[in-house]
């Protein structure tokens, strides 16, 4: 936000480049709308290519991530050091929109180990292993991306690495699933301490399909609105829907979508637990803060 205020006066790229910064923050945050919202205010998305396929890939248009990565990939040279970072999201855009032939083709276009980018090796492997776990060979898919983590690891890049590592244990889940639980475990306290709310939420989903519970935390309340925070206060008080939809000016619909999605956020399956919750990890009405132990 600091950059994007400083780059009111230094010109069009440092804007966009800011833009394009906040866009991928709010996506590791789980909050794809808003950075749909900043990159379509950003103008040109193949200046910020690979953020705007990401945030595309999730949002559920691959095809638009497709199509400005050929774009952004057609102007840049092989040496460029982002041209990998754009091959690889062509990969990842392919597999989303389900073309297994095309991400074929554009994991080809990986350059080689003499790249002067230090994740080429990590982004070739990442993406040969996805591409063999697409086509079924899933012990070739895990060695591909045990090494892409390794390397992510080496290079000090720790989301990417824990990303890696739960693409991983979703490779070996039904082969190996004790291996899976290591390695989402692993990943899950990694990207709940990174705050990567998104990434987070798919580990646990994926330990809880292996059959290992998982506790929501105080870095999990980050994932909810202000208002959902105001309405999850209301809960612990023990209000119903339409006592909660007086107290806070909303129709009992509204609060009933906010409590859904509170729940949903949460990993928490009623009213009771959510209470419960609330009672030791609690935003207050109007806050901007978790309190704990309340």
């Amino acid at each position: 936000m600091r950059a994007l205020s400083m780059a009111a006066d230094l010109g069009r790229e440092p804007r966009i480049e800011a833009l394009g910064g906040l866009a991928e923050l709010r996506l590791r945050q789980g909050a794809i709308d808003e950075a749909v919202e900043i990159l379509t205010s950003a103008g040109d998305a193949r200046e910020i290519a690979s953020v705007y396929s990401e945030v595309m890939i999730a949002a559920g248009h691959p095809d638009r991530a497709i199509a400005v990565l050929r774009s952004r990939l057609a102007a840049t040279d092989t040496r460029d050091a982002v041209f990998p970072i754009l091959a690889a999201g062509l990969v990842d855009a392919y597999l989303a929109s389900g073309d297994l032939a095309s991400a074929n083709d554009a994991a080809e276009s990986l350059p080689g180990a003499g790249h002067e980018h230090p994740q080429v090796f990590a982004l070739t492997e990442r993406a040969s292993g996805l591409l063999a776990a697409a086509r079924g060979e899933s012990g070739v898919a895990a060695n591909l991306l045990r090494n892409a983590a390794v390397e992510f690891d080496r290079l000090d890049l720790p989301f990417h690495a824990a990303r890696v590592r739960v693409e991983l244990a979703r490779v070996v889940s039904a082969e190996n699933p004790s291996l899976a639980v290591v390695e989402a475990s692993w990943a899950l306290d990694r990207l709940e301490r990174l705050g990567a709310h998104r990434d987070a939420a798919a580990a646990a989903a994926l330990l809880r399909n292996l059959g290992i519970a998982t506790r929501p935390g105080p870095r999990q309340v980050g994932q909810l609105s202000q208002r959902e925070r105001d309405v999850l206060a209301l809960i612990k008080r023990g209000l119903t829907n339409p006592e909660i939809a007086a107290e806070l000016f909303i129709s009992p619909r509204t609060a009933a979508h906010h409590v859904s999605s509170i729940l949903a956020k949460l990993n928490l399956r009623s009213r009771a637990e959510a209470a419960a919750f609330a009672a030791t990890y609690q935003a207050e009405p109007g806050g901007d803060h978790v309190a704990i132990g309340r």
